[in-house]
């Protein structure tokens, strides 16, 4: 017991013994007890930041907890145990985002297509090519190949910054109701976002979700303009590969997958 006592690290080990012989077991009864009352008293809307230079990135999922498949083959004969999972991410900007969105108009940049950034960046790109194959059009062509991706990393980033020096993120972890399995589910959880963050003092907010959630809110954002669907990552990636693939499977890209192994 001294031993014990002595060490900081063995603190866990000496409280778990005097749990065994019933010494604190009225202290863990009291301590799991105040653990509920304050998750029933918490309030997670509290900690929201409503500065107008806060960028709002909210997320949407179902967590499966529990998969439970049979045998028969059936795809319809499943069990499933899922919650759902929602997060506001709050992102502090230098600058209001209604100066940022008048420079961004100002400039008439686009979303697709080419603008003056995408430009500048193709020609940076091009330069930094060049000088490491030291290309020359006017004599043979005399390619170099004593670098390799660190060095085209290095040279592209003295033309950008490293670093935008922003603030982690606020994370707050929101309340979240029956799973959004209807439009007019969905359209509540949008609802809930609009309201916590509070819209006058925000103008925006980009919610992420996957594809079933991101069809259903498709039509909640057409009346509401200043909310913003994301599809998810994986559901892109998905997208991008199922495309890449009906491209280019007149190439033989199935041959050089089963020769791979793949």
């Amino acid at each position: 017991m001294a031993s014990l006592c002595r060490k900081l690290k063995l603190l866990s080990s000496l409280q778990g013994i005097l749990e065994v012989v019933n010494i604190t077991s009225h202290f863990q009864r009291h301590k799991q007890n105040l653990e509920k009352i304050r998750a029933l008293l918490v309030d997670p809307t509290d900690r929201i930041c409503y500065e107008k230079n806060i960028w709002n990135l909210g997320i949407i999922d179902n967590v499966d907890f529990k998969e439970t498949t049979f045998g028969y083959g059936n795809i319809f004969d499943a069990i499933r145990e899922n919650a759902t999972l929602r997060i506001l991410f709050q992102y502090q900007l230098p600058n209001e985002l209604s100066e940022i969105i008048e420079i961004q108009d100002k400039n008439k940049q686009k979303l697709f297509g080419q603008n003056n950034f995408s430009q500048q960046t193709f020609n940076i790109f091009n330069s930094v090519f060049e000088q490491l194959l030291t290309f020359n059009e006017n004599l043979t062509p005399n390619y170099r190949s004593d670098f390799n991706e660190n060095d085209i990393r290095n040279q592209i980033m003295t033309h950008f910054e490293g670093s935008f020096n922003l603030p982690p993120p606020n994370v707050i972890i929101l309340d979240a109701e029956n799973p959004p399995s209807s439009d007019s589910a969905v359209h509540k959880y949008l609802e809930m976002y609009k309201n916590e963050i509070g819209m006058e003092n925000n103008e925006y907010i980009n919610v992420v979700a996957d594809e079933a959630i991101f069809r259903r809110g498709i039509s909640y954002c057409k009346t509401n303009q200043k909310t913003k669907m994301i599809l998810g990552q994986w559901h892109t990636n998905k997208d991008m590969m199922m495309a890449l693939i009906t491209i280019f499977s007149g190439y033989g890209i199935f041959n050089m997958a089963g020769i791979l192994g793949v």
